[in-house]
């Protein structure tokens, strides 16, 4: 039945497994990723809640030069010497600056904190670690494609995370020092099991600093950090607007429904975990590159095309039985879901362009929604409230998935390779 499906779609049926396997894996993972968030919405307040998730969404913004830029040159570099003998030159250079990075943003947010405690918050700075920590390990088993352990270490993380909060509830231990426990501890636990049960390795020594290598992984870094920024920007920005405008409450509301929204790209991140390093294997090879592009995008369409319809059917009765007291998240949910399936869409075209060794052709196409997120917002949202800011990101995601998709194609398929 699968090499039916793989041959529909024009997929090699190996990749199709593989890709079948990590995104069962990420589907799972984000199950457990999910329910951890909503195991927390029962025990905090609302207004709990929404400080937590305001303190999460300031950590995303500023451990983005280490989560994506310099964690995507470790996938990005290991992938291209997969095989050959710099891969551990490579390793090196690549986790030593990231390394530098992550203190240097530490500083950046201690500073911020000391400043504007109330902006800046320590919860913070605490998120940045651990997610510094995840992206690093991730980004090293995704460079070196070992399957079994892109599929596990999301799913053992998550479910621990859940396990630890239902712990925390049965014994009545409340407050944010418990969920801050239960967000951190399972990292190293996932990472300490699958130590045991690697398919592939890399040998990681000490060199000597080469400043050519180090100023290559700069300069793909920073273009790979300032495309995650201006993602990161058009997905999270409503949160502090909502904040300014309309308080806690709301940005509760709203993060509620941005989560159920982004359900939909469930497989999204399972596609792209093989694709960058698909993709850089390719060696600048345009014709396989764009090949290989429209298998990946088929099968992106095909999945959250199917997670859309899915999602439209259950959420009345997932707002009716488990989150009554979110009823105002409703509306806001179903204004989310076509700007999450195109930011979905958009991400597998941005992929190719990392794999491929040009973020900044990524950049270049996302940077038009920087400025129009903020005009829509500015027009919607002193008539619709919250609502407003929803219909904003979702034009704003379509218009940015239709300049990337022309650019895309005509940049691969109209020059022969």
């Amino acid at each position: 039945m699968l090499k039916e499906s793989a041959k529909r779609l024009g997929l090699d049926y190996a990749l199709f497994k593989t890709v079948s396997k990590v995104s069962t894996g990420n589907i799972v993972s984000q199950v457990f990723r999910y329910t951890f968030w909503f195991a927390v919405l029962w025990i905090v307040s609302i207004k709990e809640y929404g400080a937590l998730r305001y303190a999460f969404t300031i950590a995303s913004f500023l451990s983005l030069p280490v989560v994506s830029g310099f964690c995507g040159a470790i996938t990005k570099f290991i992938s291209e010497h997969r095989g050959d003998n710099k891969v551990s030159i490579y390793a090196f250079h690549t986790i030593l600056v990231d390394a530098l990075i992550l203190g240097l943003v530490l500083v950046v947010g201690f500073v911020l904190n000391i400043w504007s405690p109330e902006n800046v918050p320590l919860t913070s700075i605490f998120f940045v670690i651990i997610l510094a920590l995840y992206s690093l390990y991730y980004a090293l088993v995704r460079g070196i494609l070992d399957v079994r352990r892109l599929i596990w270490f999301g799913i053992i993380v998550n479910s621990v995370r859940v396990g630890f909060v239902l712990a925390f509830f049965l014994l009545s231990i409340y407050g944010m020092l418990s969920i801050l426990i239960a967000y951190a501890l399972p990292v190293f636990i996932a990472a300490g099991i699958l130590a045991f049960f690697r398919e592939k390795d890399i040998e990681l020594k000490l060199y000597s600093i080469n400043k050519k290598i180090i100023r290559k992984i700069f300069r793909f870094s920073v273009f790979g950090f300032t495309n995650a920024f201006f993602v990161m920007f058009i997905r999270q920005i409503n949160i502090i607007i909502i904040k300014i405008y309309f308080g806690l409450d709301e940005v509760a509301y709203y993060s509620l429904a941005f989560t159920l929204a982004s359900s939909i790209q469930f497989v999204t991140g399972g596609i792209i975990a093989t694709q960058v390093p698909v993709i850089s294997g390719l060696k600048q090879n345009k014709k396989k590159i764009l090949f290989n592009t429209k298998k990946y995008f088929r099968l992106g369409f095909a999945i959250l095309s199917s997670f859309c319809l899915f999602l439209g059917v259950v959420l009345p009765l997932v707002f009716r039985f488990l989150l009554t007291k979110y009823t105002p998240s409703f509306e806001i949910t179903y204004l989310l879901i076509p700007g999450t399936f195109f930011s979905g869409m958009f991400a597998i075209l941005s992929a190719t362009w990392i794999g491929y060794g040009k973020p900044e052709e990524s950049v270049r196409i996302i940077m038009f929604g920087f400025p129009l997120i903020l005009i829509f917002n500015g027009f919607l949202i002193p008539y619709f409230g919250t609502s407003g800011s929803a219909v904003a990101y979702t034009l704003t995601q379509i218009a940015v998935f239709l300049i990337a998709y022309y650019h895309t194609l005509k940049y691969f398929g109209a020059r022969k390779s």
